[in-house]
């Protein structure tokens, strides 16, 4: 999985092609970035949209960059035109042809999601993805597709399209800190979380979400900050184990809240903050226990369901630890080999609780 950027409309480095969907020109950001120095980066709060005036054949195709030239506003702009040109400064970026492919072939898709804390986590594709950069054999494929700035309502906006195009299994959610920063009261704030989950909850994704900080320049929310987090901590208790909290206010507050955690600005995540976001994260990917909520590495808030005919909601059923959605109700779910009886059968696949994998029209059994 690699992304460049070259002048001009055309991808000249043999085996890379244009980028063809806005959501993969969102994910090719962070892929672009890794390995680079920061003054090299492209954040996804860089990305301004579709071209102004729609599909435009006079500017590259697909996902291009500009950069302190002629007419064209600084950032990234997807261009749905069939046909593009060079124009002036432009450059176009251009993926290994496994890119999109890999985006909705993944055994297994972590998407990450929401605002500055998830866009300027770098290298999250390597560091969770057993699929970079170049294996599109299986695995876990990590995409970043965050943009400073967000709040919960704009996670909710892209919600549908991002669990059409990556059709995630594990989605990595921050929000909320923005939505309280822009004057909104913690009851407003969880009200829109909710909203921003619950399209990936229905998905039969699993969320794990991160609670704010307490972030040294941000003292005077820190009370707003733990009203949202009781109510989110609460609210998982309720999903059966598809939202998964951890809690950095508490984590940090562990470490004593030292400002090595921290930027310079005392507001976002430092290196050191970030490796505690990893070790975490990963200790919650890999818990069986159906975990609810963590601390500091610990489970302090464990899920008491455990029968899959408990579950009665499909997303929920298809979630737990082997079980599946069987046409009306929750029951164990089929085998690998069982599953596959169903290959060319979406419908049918999907009805008896089985994967569907859409590019290679194969039914794949839920849990191997």
């Amino acid at each position: 999985m690699s992304v460049s950027l070259e002048v001009g409309n055309s991808c000249t480095t043999s085996g890379f092609t244009h980028i063809t969907s806005w959501e993969a020109c969102r994910a090719a950001l962070s892929v672009y970035s890794v390995g680079k120095e920061s003054n090299e980066t492209i954040d996804g709060s860089d990305y301004n949209g579709f071209e102004p005036q729609g599909p435009d054949e006079n500017w590259p195709k697909g996902c291009y960059y500009c950069d302190d030239f002629g007419s064209c506003t600084d950032g990234v702009w997807f261009n749905d035109a069939s046909v593009g040109s060079s124009n002036g400064g432009a450059q176009v970026f251009c993926a290994n042809e496994s890119f999109e492919l890999m985006i909705a072939s993944s055994q297994t898709t972590l998407l990450f999601v929401g605002d500055s804390d998830v866009d300027f986590w770098e290298e999250v594709e390597s560091t969770f993805g057993t699929q970079f950069p170049n294996d599109s054999s299986g695995g876990t494929a990590a995409y970043n597709v965050g943009v400073g700035g967000y709040t919960c309502k704009d996670v909710k906006k892209e919600s549908s399209d991002f669990i059409s195009a990556f059709e995630p299994s594990k989605v990595v959610l921050v929000c909320g800190e923005n939505d309280l920063s822009d004057g909104k009261t913690p009851a407003v704030a969880f009200a829109r979380y909710q909203r921003a989950v619950m399209p990936y909850v229905d998905s039969g994704a699993t969320v794990y979400s991160f609670s704010t900080k307490p972030e040294p320049d941000t003292k005077e929310l820190h009370d707003k900050y733990k009203k949202l987090d009781r109510l989110t901590k609460d609210w998982a208790a309720t999903l059966d184990g598809q939202l998964v909290f951890i809690d950095t206010f508490g984590g940090f507050e562990d470490l004593d809240n030292g400002m090595n955690l921290y930027a310079d600005d005392e507001l976002h995540l430092s290196e050191k903050g970030y490796q505690y976001w990893e070790q975490w994260l990963t200790i919650a990917l890999e818990d069986t226990s159906n975990c609810e909520v963590w601390r500091s590495g610990v489970c302090v808030q464990a899920s008491t369901t455990n029968s899959c005919s408990s579950f009665n909601r499909r997303g929920k059923c298809n979630k737990a630890q082997g079980c599946g959605w069987n046409r009306s109700a929750c029951r164990d779910a089929l085998s690998a080999l069982e599953c596959s009886a169903f290959d060319m059968k979406r419908w049918i696949c999907k009805n008896n609780g089985c994967k569907w994998k859409k590019y290679k029209n194969k039914c794949k059994g839920r849990w191997g």
